[in-house]
């Protein structure tokens, strides 16, 4: 069984965000360029990196910011999976067609008729579904979960919270129900401590997505690579 540890990085209007601060020696970032801090990773020996769009959709089209970072990678062979401000076929298909490996889909489950249009363009093994581990499933995100079921969607992502070193049994319980269910579970959100990622490997979750907890230094990213398995 695979695991994989992936760091993440959030933009916003084609920059990097405050808060996404690569360990360089001197604690600073060296460009906002996002391109800069995917190149920071991949020295690190990163195979997939996670990429999250926080920019408001409605003040800006995202078309120019995601695929001219897609396109900046292009001639590495790491998997880029994208998320955020996707919610329409046309995104979905201008994301892929310039090298996302993974569209992570969250807001678009809630409009299943657009969900399915996304699937109509995009392969369901290149669809990861996000949820809120504590929000319950109302009757248009479970239909949309149907949907990909269908499509051949088979990774969800459970987003945190997981501040806590400890994984406690309703999480569980969440994650064990989605294995049964065959699907990949992924994890993100507010990870900060190596014991958390070790209880989620022995779960027998495919991969934990982190970013603050690496750019504040409470978890080192070369002493998690040691965890991974193909």
């Amino acid at each position: 069984m695979s695991f994989h540890v992936v760091p993440s990085i959030s933009i916003a209007y084609g920059r990097l965000v405050s808060n996404a601060r690569p360990p360089y020696s001197n604690g600073h970032v060296k460009s906002p360029n996002p391109l800069a801090l995917v190149w920071h990773w991949i020295a690190e020996g990163a195979h997939r990196i996670h990429v999250e769009e926080l920019s408001d959709p409605s003040r800006l089209n995202l078309a120019p910011t995601l695929p001219a970072l897609l396109l900046g990678c292009h001639s590495i062979h790491n998997a880029i999976q994208v998320g955020g401000g996707i919610r329409d076929a046309r995104t979905a298909s201008l994301l892929t067609t310039h090298g996302a490996d993974t569209l992570v889909l969250g807001r678009s489950l809630c409009d299943p008729v657009e969900f399915s249009r996304i699937l109509d363009v995009v392969p369901g093994p290149q669809i990861m579904v996000a949820l809120k581990m504590d929000a319950e499933l109302n009757p248009f995100t479970s239909e949309s979960l149907d949907v990909a079921r269908q499509s051949g969607v088979r990774r969800v992502l459970l987003g945190g919270p997981w501040q806590a070193p400890s994984i406690f049994p309703s999480q569980r319980r969440t994650i064990r129900q989605f294995q049964e269910e065959g699907f990949e579970v992924w994890i993100a959100g507010g990870i900060r401590y190596r014991d958390t990622v070790l209880t989620l490997k022995d779960l027998g979750v495919s991969g934990v997505i982190i970013g603050k907890a690496f750019y504040d230094g409470d978890l080192c990213y070369t002493d998690l690579q040691s965890l991974e398995t193909s």
